[in-house]
């Protein structure tokens, strides 16, 4: 059975019976309960809609060219020139994941399908029943958070080379797309980083950044880990405690009044810091380490490729009359693209 969470059974157990439950039982009154909301992955990034797997990434690099247009030969005739670029590819390749999940209602209790307002199971479909409603929507609800959850967690932490591991292998995510290229990189030392340390790190690859053509102050950004964000949050608020005129010193009217810096409007160097909780919240799931990891690239350099044309994913809800099941199917393909080695990479040395 694919949802076991009988909740009619818990609200019994609270009191004699149905009849006294009767205020429990009206879905209006129903609370839901999360840890933390999902974010809309394809909000939060660059997707390319309709990709194939093993389509092309065209890549025109455009150089300068300090070396065009020479003299005037004295009559009427002109020089030539060549107005070249230079054009690669790079392939996507995109991972296909996907589950289907099995309701049979016979398997819950009469007190189950009262709850839910849903008819007992007959030889036409319990989908077209009036009162399906919330259970279908409770249904989709989860099956949603479900289809987010594997976006944020390939969209980051994909690797082909995890063959044994089924949540990942399939593509890569970008912190592999990364590590994989040939951007330049920064190897961080291992263990608990201090705010300080984040903070160098972070300012050598601004550094490194600074000094090369691709760098564009308008459209980088620092993408890192959330633990990395907020060990360098919290240490940049210590020092805004800190009295102006004696630096040893806290000023009691920082230390009460509202924090300065926050990790969702960070930025460092004029540029904006970006960190996702869900990323890190998926990386945990597939047990993948170090804590921290930082990207400084171009945002029109990190691209995410579905092969559908409106949304990410692939969602239906059906009923077959010879299992007498309701099917939930959940599909996604996903892949991710750094197309230019124009980045600074950092991640600790246990990566």
């Amino acid at each position: 059975m694919a949802l076991d969470n009988n909740f009619a059974t818990n609200i019994t157990n609270a009191v004699k019976s149905l009849v006294e439950a009767d205020g429990l039982l009206d879905l209006s009154n129903v609370i839901y309960s999360a840890t933390s909301e999902i974010g809309d992955f394809a909000t939060k990034h660059n997707v390319i809609t309709d990709v194939r797997n093993g389509k092309l990434v065209p890549i025109i690099t455009l150089g300068n060219n300090y070396g065009a247009l020479s003299a005037d030969v004295g009559d009427c005739s002109m020089n030539t020139c060549d107005l070249n670029a230079s054009y690669s590819t790079k392939k996507w390749l995109l991972g296909d994941y996907n589950c289907r999940v099995p309701i049979c209602l016979k398997t819950y209790s009469e007190d189950f399908k009262l709850f839910w307002g849903m008819y007992n199971q007959t030889l036409e479909s319990p989908l077209d029943e009036a009162d399906k409603d919330a259970y279908i929507a409770f249904l989709t609800n989860i099956a949603q958070k479900n289809i987010q959850g594997a976006l944020w967690r390939t969209g980051y932490w994909g690797d082909t080379t995890a063959t044994t591991n089924a949540l990942i292998s399939k593509n890569n995510g970008i912190w592999t797309e990364a590590d994989a290229g040939v951007g330049e990189k920064l190897e961080m030392e291992a263990g608990e980083l201090i705010g300080e340390q984040v903070y160098n790190y972070l300012a050598q690859m601004y550094t490194s950044a600074s000094n090369e053509d691709w760098f564009n102050e308008s459209t980088a950004q620092f993408i890192v880990s959330r633990k990395m964000a907020k060990t360098l949050v919290t240490w940049l608020n210590s020092l805004s405690d800190k009295s102006m005129y004696n630096c040893d010193c806290i000023d009691p009217s920082k230390v009460v009044s509202s924090r300065v810096f926050g990790i969702d409007n960070l930025s460092i160097f004029g540029i904006p810091v970006v960190s996702h909780k869900e990323s890190d919240e998926a990386g945990k799931v597939v047990s993948v380490t170090p804590d921290y990891r930082a990207l400084l690239i171009n945002k029109d350099n990190v691209l995410v490729g579905v092969n559908t044309t409106e949304h990410l994913d692939q969602f239906d809800i059906f009923y077959d009359k010879k299992d007498r099941k309701i099917y939930v199917d959940l599909a996604i393909q996903i892949g991710t693209a750094i197309p230019l080695d124009e980045y600074v990479y950092a991640t600790q040395a246990s990566a």
